[in-house]
């Protein structure tokens, strides 16, 4: 009864299991060597995903139901039988075009189990990631921005070839898994330090802000950086990822041209000053050629200077806005738009 209990067990996982059975017996010629395996027993997942029927395989020579030559997995199975060990591998069966993990198993004398489960989507979704990977590494290691990536410790895990340059690193090597205070000594490695904190404690991003720090020559360098926080599926913060941008050309050009500003200015406001002594200059000689006149038209003379141009814009008669017009006149004749005018 024990034994029928068993078996039951046996057989109800034997049939309903997930992975494909199939129990084989090796065939050897009057050498003694194994050239092929018989086919013993096999459950439903075995015909499912090698579209073989039960009736079809039972009984026969692997190379017969497979028909690829030499039988599959011939030499694994022999050392399993030999060594009386099991042991699992992954392999592309090319006949199906799929991926399986295969495990092996000494049952009886000369006889062994292959256990087998299909893992072709695993395999492609692993090879895509990995050419993402790949892709993406290339994109880092090429763009000019410093990119990195740390844990949720503050360590580098990653660095681009243009992160290494600011730290003066020559591989990926020597500064993984370090923080930025065994990167960086004083003051700049820790300020560094305690943003990455806030961005792994806060969750929140630190986007285009300006910071600067002296190279591996002693020299100032600006840059416009961001850090972003890396979330896993729960939300919980599991890293960072940085991007820099360099802007030290920019700054320094920034400040050339604030110096030609303030140069401007001064030169403008020169200007001013010379301008304002020639129209004070100007409005006392129409004022003394005025006072001119007036005397010799009260002496009955001929006047000395013509003054015709005054009347367009001055009443004689009235003196109240005389300053304010000539002022006005003046800056006409000095204006070198306005010559032409001032002439005629």
């Amino acid at each position: 009864q024990a034994l029928r209990e068993s078996e039951e067990r046996f057989r109800n996982l034997y049939s309903n299991m997930g992975e494909g059975v199939c129990f084989q017996k090796l065939v050897f010629d009057h050498a003694g060597k194994a050239i092929d395996y018989k086919i013993v027993g096999v459950n439903k997942q075995y015909e499912s995903i090698l579209s073989l029927k039960k009736e079809d395989v039972i009984g026969k020579l692997a190379s017969e139901v497979y028909g690829t030559g030499i039988p599959p997995y011939l030499s694994e199975g022999l050392q399993v039988v030999t060594t009386g060990i099991p042991f699992s591998f992954e392999s592309y069966y090319a006949p199906t075009n799929k991926y399986f993990f295969i495990s092996m198993a000494p049952w009886d004398i000369n006889g062994y189990a292959t256990i087998f489960a299909e893992i072709t989507d695993r395999v492609q979704s692993e090879e895509l990631l990995r050419q993402e990977r790949q892709m993406l590494r290339a994109l880092i290691d090429h763009i000019p921005d410093t990119i990195y990536v740390k844990d949720a410790e503050c360590r580098k895990i990653i660095a681009n070839p243009a992160d290494l340059a600011v730290m003066g690193a020559k591989s990926e090597e020597e500064i993984i898994g370090k923080t930025d205070l065994e990167l960086f000594t004083g003051d700049m490695g820790k300020s560094w330090f305690d943003e990455d904190m806030k961005v792994l404690t806060s969750g929140q991003p630190f986007l285009n802000y300006e910071g600067s720090y002296l190279d591996k020559n002693g020299k100032q360098r600006w840059h416009l950086a961001s850090k972003i926080p890396l979330k896993d599926e729960t939300g919980k913060v599991t890293g960072l990822v940085g991007i820099g941008h360099d802007i030290t050309d920019r700054k320094h050009s920034e400040e050339q041209i604030k110096q030609k500003a303030k140069e401007l200015a001064l030169s403008n406001d020169e200007l001013t000053r010379f301008n304002r002594l020639a129209i004070g200059r100007e409005m006392r000689m129409i004022e003394l050629k005025q006072h001119c006149n007036k005397l010799s038209a009260q002496l009955g003379i001929p006047l000395p200077y013509n003054l015709d141009f005054l009347k367009q814009d001055l009443n004689l008669a009235d003196d109240k806005n005389i300053h304010s017009i000539i002022e006005g006149i003046a800056i006409k004749k000095t204006d070198p738009e306005s010559k032409g005018k001032t002439k005629k």
